[in-house]
């Protein structure tokens, strides 16, 4: 494989969220050095990102479909009519999704797209430990409300995802994703480091090599040999190497 990343990152062992707090904490509190990746080509686009998107948007015939996510209070659909009005579903009409207390609502939409002839919606919630996600398939948004059904659930939250060779990719809180042809999925990495370091992106230079940008950096996972890779941004390298006594690979 070519070497994809940029030269303002540079190679450091990955923090083990588990042992390495001071690690840990010093990219989670790097708010302003977060990235999104995206594949131009065989070549890697990263840019970095200001703030995290709080709408993703689904252009059909009739209109809009906006996701909406707000965090650890949930999520919800609408649709914008072409001709005028909007559809809500609203997290109160939420019936069937998760439940905390005695609360049911619909998880933060993490993106919508279309799949094999499907409307599909990513949800996905990482908040006190609690990390959860659904997919979900819309299968009306012309009704008085947006009707959909849940096509799996996740034992992680997703964060982004990726269509490549028409094979979904989803990175989660600490784990990434491949969705099989009878909509089930796969783990090709489990248990990551990146635990609250909030994955904002994937990219997929093959199936075997796939990038996310994490505040901090960038990761790399090879998904037939599990190796995991981390790349620090240059900003951090003085700081890093100083506070936490960790040297570049």
């Amino acid at each position: 494989m070519v070497n994809l990343i940029p030269n303002e990152f540079i190679k450091f062992k990955p923090p083990n969220s588990e042992n390495d707090w001071a690690g840990h904490s010093l990219l989670a509190a790097s708010i302003e050095c977060a990235f999104d990746l995206a594949m131009d080509g065989s070549s890697l686009s990263v840019t970095r990102r200001n703030a995290s998107p709080h709408e993703c948007c689904f252009d059909v015939p009739e209109g809009t479909i906006t996701g909406v996510s707000n965090g650890e209070f949930g999520g919800w659909l609408h649709f914008e009519r072409k001709d005028g009005g909007t559809i809500e579903y609203l997290r109160e009409d939420a019936v069937h999704l998760v439940k905390v207390t005695s609360t049911y609502y619909l998880e933060p939409i993490i993106g919508i797209f279309e799949y094999e002839n499907k409307l599909l919606c990513l949800t996905g919630i990482c908040h006190l430990g609690f990390r959860h996600g659904a997919l979900l398939e819309i299968t009306d948004y012309l009704s008085e409300r947006i009707h959909f059904s849940v096509t799996l659930y996740f034992d992680d939250a997703p964060e982004s995802y990726a269509i490549y060779n028409g094979k979904i990719f989803i990175v989660a809180a600490q784990s990434l994703y491949i969705i099989k042809d009878d909509f089930s999925y796969a783990h090709l990495f489990k248990d990551g480091f990146w635990g609250n370091l909030y994955p904002s992106s994937i990219a997929v230079y093959d199936e075997e090599n796939i990038l996310f940008g994490i505040r901090g950096g960038i990761v790399k996972i090879n998904a037939i040999t599990e190796e995991c890779e981390f790349y620090l941004h240059e900003s951090l390298k003085k700081k890093y190497i100083c506070e936490i006594g960790i040297k570049p690979q």
